[in-house]
């Protein structure tokens, strides 16, 4: 990968990355919007190997491990969150776009100066071990300068049997995600499965006391207190059925929405441009495209029925970067300042697509310069 570089994080809607070289000289600092951890990881591989990964906050979150564990290096993170005027007076002098690029530098910056001098005294003691000994001695593997030379210089065949006992099994990120969903799912279906089996055995355990409450001739107290009993388990019974429907359906949107997400790729291998359907203008439709699709921001949208008027400003608020529509839907969207097309999609599994060169005419036809500013950072995040 080359050199060695610290690399600062500032993961979120807006994702920025920092890399210093370990002189702490300032090799890029650059951001972007709706973009994942694969980008990080991308684009930090063409500046170097990462030494570190640092944060601005004392508690990591899923992403910032995410990146340290795919490079097999530490995860550097401050004692407490760094306050807003350090980070403002760490970064000052720099041109940065925006806060997230200030904070991923910050703490880049911050773990840098934690480490200086021992870089320098590596640096001074050992010549061209220095990286080696630094990985040692950041990886825990030796306690001082004098033990990680002598571990340098075991004999190889030795080294490598270390090497491969200390081998880090590494996946993708992806395939994290891809197992996450599937253990996911797996417990969803055996909750529901435990739900089904206690309504079942509820069931059973009401018709047997109802058919006994039927044969006994028992007092007006004892009948009155098996009335209640039964009313519980009546209750008992329309709770968990009320928690399988709910679990079935959040089972149904997990699925869709991993269906989803692959045919989504599969478009956009193939050139063209995901469209996601929203069944009408009303805001259940919009917030139930959300649970199966994901957030709408950014993304191109179809509404499929002519109906529902309420939920204009709510899908506003969304931050659609298309809204393909009717003729009559489009009149009402007209003021809203959304980029409104109207044109046949072709229909996918899920999904709905439209060529990007088809797309692209479209825009240029309706004067639609926001929307074609969307569709150039689209392309450039796709490598195009």
């Amino acid at each position: 990968m080359g050199k060695e570089i610290i690399l600062g994080v500032d993961p979120g809607l807006t994702t920025a990355f920092a890399v210093l070289d370990l002189e702490g000289n300032i090799l890029a600092v650059e951001s972007a919007k709706t973009v994942g951890i694969n980008w990080v990881i991308e684009r930090a591989i063409e500046f170097g190997k990462p030494f570190l990964v640092a944060g601005d906050r004392e508690r990591a979150g899923e992403a910032l491990r995410k990146i340290a564990a795919s490079f097999n290096c530490e995860l550097f993170l401050p004692e407490r969150d760094i306050e807003v005027e350090k980070k403002i007076e760490i970064a000052k002098g720099e041109e940065l776009k925006n806060q997230h690029e200030r904070d991923a530098l910050a703490a880049a910056l911050i773990a840098y100066r934690a480490h200086a001098r021992g870089f320098a005294k590596i640096k001074d003691s050992v010549g061209e071990k220095a990286g080696e000994v630094r990985e040692l001695l950041i990886g825990g593997k030796a306690k001082n300068i004098a033990e990680a030379l002598e571990r340098i210089e075991k004999p190889m065949e030795e080294k490598e049997i270390e090497r491969e006992i200390e081998k880090p099994r590494i996946k993708s990120a992806e395939e994290k995600l891809r197992k996450e969903l599937e253990n996911r799912v797996k417990l969803q279906k055996q909750y529901i499965e435990k739900i089904e089996g206690k309504i079942k055995g509820l069931e059973k355990n009401l018709e047997r006391e109802q058919e006994e409450q039927r044969k006994r001739n028992e007092t007006a107290r004892r009948a009155v207190l098996k009335e209640r009993e039964i009313a519980v388990r009546e209750g008992m019974i329309k709770q968990l059925q009320w928690e399988l429907q709910k679990e079935r359906g959040l089972r149904r949107d997990s699925e869709k929405r991993e269906v989803a997400a692959k045919e989504a790729a599969g478009i956009v291998l193939e050139g063209r441009i995901p469209v996601y359907p929203v069944f009408d203008l009303s805001r259940e439709s919009i917030e139930r495209a959300e649970r199966e699709f994901g957030t709408l921001k950014g993304k191109a949208v179809a509404i499929i029925k002519e109906r529902g008027t309420g939920a204009v400003k709510f899908l506003v608020e969304k931050e659609p970067a298309a809204v393909f529509c009717s003729q009559e839907i489009g009149e009402r969207l007209k003021e809203t300042g959304l980029t409104v097309l109207t044109t046949e999609l072709e229909k996918g599994e899920v999904l709905q697509w439209i060529g990007r060169e088809e797309l692209e005419k479209l825009a240029k036809e309706g004067e639609k310069t926001g929307f074609l500013d969307w569709l150039k950072r689209y392309k450039s995040l796709k490598g195009e």
